[in-house]
């Protein structure tokens, strides 16, 4: 959690200062992605049957997650950066050893939130509505239109509403 500190001033003023600096340091446009998409954040975490997923956030922009998979007999280390290439487009690359990723690092998806209706978070998969979405597959490098991903993090309903939201309502926002 980030700490905000306002000078004294008079305490209206003083709530008002603090609330507007805590909105200045909510998540990057990236962080935002990575989180209503895929349910990265720093220190997410996610049991997926006996597989245990752990994730660290190395950077806000472009926004790179490092995780650590655990489960029985085997374990692997992966980096997801998602890249901001304009207000509505987003690209996503998956880094990890080359048996598990091809070729070591590889386009995982690429986003035109614009193309987006709606995004809903499920267990274990998140459903994108309209055609804003596609994914690579391990052995198809061609990005094809999808409209479920895999979640690799636990996702909180509330942060990822408001998070949707956000990508929505103001970062790419739609013309009225």
């Amino acid at each position: 959690m980030k700490r905000i500190m306002c000078a004294p001033i008079g305490a209206f003023a003083l709530v008002a200062a603090c609330l507007t600096a805590g909105a200045v340091l909510a998540e990057t446009a990236e962080e935002a992605v990575a989180y209503a998409f895929l349910g990265l954040a720093a220190d997410a975490e996610l049991d997926r049957g006996r597989m245990h997923l752990t994730w660290q956030a190395v950077s806000a922009s472009p926004a790179m997650f490092a995780g650590h998979g655990e489960g029985p007999g085997r374990t692997y280390d992966v980096i997801f950066t998602v890249t901001a290439l304009s207000d509505c487009d987003y690209e996503i690359q998956l880094a990890g050893p080359p048996e598990m990723v091809r070729g070591g690092e590889a386009l995982y998806a690429r986003i035109q939130l614009d193309e987006v209706a709606g995004i809903l978070a499920g267990e274990f998969q998140v459903t994108i509505e309209g055609d804003g979405f596609c994914q690579t597959g391990e052995s198809n490098p061609n990005c094809t239109l999808v409209h479920k991903t895999d979640i690799y993090g636990t996702l909180d309903p509330a942060k990822h509403a408001r998070l949707v939201g956000q990508l929505q309502g103001e970062v790419c926002a739609k013309p009225q």
